[in-house]
């Protein structure tokens, strides 16, 4: 099968299968291609282009313009203060957001977290691991 290519206003060369495959650019100037049957695509307002499967997924846009795709079963997302939205698994894991507005999910068990004087919330493991605060209020988690 041959490839052929597409470069973007960012001036990167994205090549891919000539046959079953499709292409767009975003705003941004990047070129994504993904198949042309069983997937789409949205745009989100900072013009990144983001292929998913059209079967199975959604998505959601943060107010920072990003577009995050993620399965429709099995998870779930947030939006942070700072308007980023992430997916994780509904099951199992757990998450929070520090006073910078960032939003962290982690494993609800074997995990742990500190929030530094910088606002961000840091997760790691809870056992073989401690942490230092860094100069700059940001939790340095370190492995024992």
């Amino acid at each position: 099968m041959a490839d052929t290519y597409r470069i973007g206003k960012d001036g990167v060369k994205v090549t891919f299968p000539s046959s079953g495959y499709t292409y767009r650019e975003g705003k941004d100037g990047r070129v994504v291609a993904f198949p042309s049957s069983g997937y789409t695509y949205r745009e989100g307002k900072n013009g990144r282009v983001v292929a998913f499967p059209s079967s199975g997924y959604t998505y959601r846009e943060g107010k920072d313009g990003k577009v995050v795709a993620f399965p429709s079963s099995g998870y779930t997302y947030r939006e942070g203060k700072d308007g980023r939205v992430i997916a994780f698994p509904s099951s199992g894991h757990t998450y929070r957001e520090g006073k910078d507005g960032r939003v962290v999910a982690f494993p609800s068990s074997g995990y742990t977290y500190r929030e530094g004087k910088d606002g961000r919330v840091v997760a790691f493991p809870s056992s073989g691991y401690t942490y230092k605060e860094n100069k700059s209020g940001r939790i340095v988690p370190k492995k024992l």
